[in-house]
């Protein structure tokens, strides 16, 4: 006779990078445990023990106590098979068909929405519109027909290929919605979500993705001057844009969404403190004269106390609930919809044959720092980048002439 016994747990001999324990069901057949994923997680405040379930303010609450409650019914009628049968099931076994019965009802669209949702209340904002920017690409291409990770083979990998190459100008946004999808499929089946098998990527050729230009996003300090050089009225919009981007340039490179939420506390004497949006990573960057004059400008304008933001792009405090998590960041792009939009008025002004957006000033500030002899160990420091190669993106095609004649001063 079967000895199966199942629960609902919180997992916590693995703590995730939100400090949080997987929510897993623990299946024992008397001789092994095995666990379960759901797919959620939760901390050990808001766990309830008694029964075995997160608190009912937990956020995902309905959603968790359906897949628990779903997994749980059917652990109980294996075993309920097994004692009609007189025979015995493993853990392991349990667990395969559970997996089985999960991958065949998890859908692509519906995933991807769930892990953009998980980036964003990790607080990984600018990764998460990434998600949500190439999930609504292949909504579009599936025409709103949802399908599940076996469904989407090397052949309808090809097909959305050809459909964003028809529908998206741009080769590196091309790039950018084709890798986030790999990254989904990757999670998918490091969450059995997807059969290990099934990954139409690994015969995928990406080799015109590689390293794709990114012409236009950086310009010299000759273009850069003319632009800083406009005689704009004061208290006009491109007159406070032209402020905002050259902060972000001379405050190396810093995104505008991390302008948008850098506050008065964030900054000290000499140096600038705050935490990438992007990356969740620690940010110094220290004061300068041109950036202490900038601040001093800001600070003219509005000052409300040191827990006020810096920068008159959000006008007002959002509370923490997802709904007001997500109209700031809603009115964050709205105001780099104008901002940029600005960028492109002072670009036209200043006679610059190149789409100037808020991507200009951290590419310009990259490349000129690198062309004026600043190592890339420093500038990638600067940025927040962990690698070399996110940095050469950054910095441009080289000047080999610059490079050659470096060579021969070295050597002779």
């Amino acid at each position: 006779m079967s000895i199966l016994t199942w629960a609902a747990i919180l997992y916590k001999s693995k703590t995730l990078s939100n400090g949080e324990h997987p929510i897993m069901i623990r299946i024992y057949d008397g001789s092994k445990r095995k666990y379960l994923a759901t797919g959620y997680s939760c901390s050990e405040q808001m766990w309830d023990k008694k029964n075995s379930l997160p608190k009912k303010s937990h956020l995902y609450y309905d959603d968790v106590v359906t897949i628990v409650q779903n997994k749980l019914a059917q652990v109980s009628h294996m075993k309920t098979i097994n004692e009609i049968s007189d025979t015995k099931s493993s853990s392991n076994e349990v667990v395969d068909r559970l997996v089985k019965g999960k991958r065949s009802k998890t859908t692509i669209l519906k995933f991807f929405a769930e892990y953009e949702q998980e980036l964003f209340d990790k607080k990984q904002t600018t990764y998460s519109g990434t998600f949500r920017y190439a999930k609504n690409t292949l909504y579009k291409f599936l025409m709103g027909e949802d399908c599940k990770f076996t469904d989407f083979d090397l052949s309808k990998l090809k097909e959305y290929e050809s459909y964003l190459k028809k529908n998206v100008k741009k080769t590196t946004s091309q790039s950018v919605y084709l890798r986030t999808f790999r990254t989904l499929f990757r999670v998918a089946i490091q969450r059995k979500l997807c059969p290990e098998g099934h990954y139409p990527f690994k015969e995928f050729n990406f080799s015109e993705y590689n390293d794709p230009e990114t012409k236009g996003r950086a310009i010299g300090k000759k273009e850069l001057k003319k632009i800083f050089d406009l005689k704009l009225p004061d208290e006009g919009s491109e007159f406070l844009s032209r402020q905002l981007f050259k902060f972000s340039y001379f405050a190396n490179g810093i995104n505008f969404i991390d302008m948008a939420l850098l506050r008065w506390s964030d900054i000290s004497k000499d140096s600038i403190d705050y935490v990438r949006s992007k990356t969740g990573k620690p940010m110094t960057i220290s004061i300068t004269k041109t950036t202490r004059q900038l601040l001093n400008y800001f600070r003219t304008m509005k000052y409300d106390g040191p827990t006020s933001y810096v920068f008159p792009i959000l006008s007002k405090e959002y509370g923490d609930t997802p709904k007001e998590q997500k109209a700031k960041y809603n009115r964050i792009g709205d105001k780099r919809s104008d901002y940029n939009d600005d960028l492109r008025k002072l670009a036209k002004k200043a006679k610059i044959d190149i789409n100037i957006t808020s991507y200009v000033a951290r590419h310009s500030f990259a490349f000129n720092a690198f062309t004026n002899d600043v190592g890339k160990q420093y500038i990638g420091q600067a940025l927040g980048h962990s690698l070399e190669k996110q940095t050469n993106k950054y910095i441009g095609k080289l000047d080999h002439k610059k490079i050659a004649n470096k060579i021969e001063q070295a050597l002779t």
